[in-house]
């Protein structure tokens, strides 16, 4: 499996200090993780934790989303549930307790593609900073790839737009704080 990386390192920050003028292409984090539909719940885990993130791409070989995993699926679609971001906490809280989340016999012949969401809300780099805020609020969304055509070319991270917003050079210390 192996995660696929953009060439480009981090998160460009834009040199305008309006943040209603800057986009997608500026605060995209480049480095993102990604994996193949191939990629096991096992290698998906292990990618969320060493790299903090709360969503993972699935792409093919030429980099094209095929869908995305974010840690609340793999908590849902473990035990067979319907994912709603809306209804998550109640689903989580009414049915899903500890002994319901210790089985882990399927954890490794159970893909990436098993467990994806196929409809992606994506954007693309040229979206503005402010309208990014929006989505990700209205769609309560954590992580949102980044377009060029089919392709991934980065993710926008709800704390690289808070960052922005709220004029931190430096979002590492809410990266940390968001894992």
């Amino acid at each position: 499996m192996g995660p696929s990386r953009s060439p480009q390192a981090g998160v460009k920050r834009s040199s305008s200090n309006d943040p209603l003028t800057v986009t997608a292409g500026d605060i995209m984090y480049r480095d993102f993780v990604s994996a193949g539909p191939k990629a096991s719940v096992i290698d998906l885990l292990r990618l969320f934790h060493s790299h903090r993130m709360r969503a993972i791409p699935i792409v093919n070989d030429d980099d094209e989303l095929l869908g995305i995993v974010t840690d609340a699926d793999l908590f849902l679609k473990k035990r067979g549930l319907p994912h709603s971001r809306e209804k998550a906490p109640a689903l989580f809280g009414e049915f899903v307790n500890s002994r319901d989340l210790g089985g882990r016999a399927d954890l490794g012949t159970t893909s990436a593609h098993d467990v994806m969401s196929n409809r992606v809300v994506t954007i693309e780099e040229d979206l503005t900073t402010p309208e990014i805020a929006l989505l990700m609020c209205d769609r309560h969304l954590h992580t949102v790839p980044v377009m060029r055509g089919r392709k991934v070319v980065g993710v926008a991270r709800r704390y690289d737009v808070l960052a922005q917003i709220f004029g931190i050079e430096d979002a590492a210390p809410l990266a940390a704080a968001a894992g």
